[in-house]
């Protein structure tokens, strides 16, 4: 399902740190499922978990499946 995740770190203080984050998927699914897909690909390659996810933000969509968001992260 998941074509490919780009991530980059956008913004860090001692609370929060803030990733932009790129998912390009195989098939047309509806937003819940990219989040979804968004939290586990998180958890998977930076051990993120999801109580630690403080906001995702939608920053749009492009053609050919192609997603961006910005997600604040608490920091322990």
């Amino acid at each position: 399902m998941l074509k490919s995740f780009d991530c980059v770190k956008f913004y860090e203080d001692s609370f929060v740190t803030v990733y932009s984050l790129k998912i390009r998927l195989h098939q047309q699914i509806e937003n819940d499922s990219r989040i979804n897909i968004l939290k586990t690909e998180l958890n998977k390659r930076f051990h993120v978990q999801s109580n630690k996810i403080l906001k995702i933000k939608t920053l749009g969509s492009k053609k050919y499946r192609t997603y961006q968001y910005n997600v604040r992260i608490a920091k322990n």
